[in-house]
């Protein structure tokens, strides 16, 4: 029993540092996109978020078939048997992967010229659903990107 609370106690931890992790990436590429250090910082979260990944799988006790993630159904069943580590290995992807969007739209738009007012809500959108930032980053580079001279 004292274990259980003290592993959860430490998941919760790895949680924080992990959400906390990726932040400065963000303020990077929101802030100072050009900055000779932001892609760094970038993969410092990432970093940080990979090693916690492959903890947390490692820690699993789940019972995990890939022939599950071939279906809707197999996926629902595998969250719903699944165990901590393998709930917060699932955050952290997001995490870390949001972040390397991010880094994508950010590069992206200082290569094309699109201005960073139109691309900061993209990140925040990014940072907050995924997909939706990616999508709107597209049509912002279409509608705004420096067109060749």
């Amino acid at each position: 029993q004292a274990f259980l609370r003290f592993h959860l106690a430490c998941m919760e931890h790895t949680f924080s540092l992990c959400n906390a992790a990726v932040m400065p990436g963000w303020a990077c590429l929101v802030a100072a996109p050009r900055w000779k250090h932001t892609r760094k910082v970038v993969f410092g979260g990432v970093c940080v978020n990979a090693v916690c990944y492959i903890a947390m799988f490692a820690s699993t006790t789940s019972e995990m078939s890939f022939s599950s993630l071939g279906s809707l159904q197999g996926i629902r069943e595998l969250f719903q048997r699944a165990d901590a580590p393998l709930h917060m290995a699932a955050w952290l992807h997001y995490l870390a992967f949001d972040l390397l969007v991010g880094l994508l739209e950010a590069e992206d738009a200082v290569k094309n010229g699109v201005p960073q007012a139109v691309v900061a809500p993209c990140l925040g959108l990014t940072l907050m659903a995924g997909p939706v930032g990616a999508l709107s980053y597209g049509i912002a580079r279409q509608l705004f990107a420096a067109k060749p001279k």
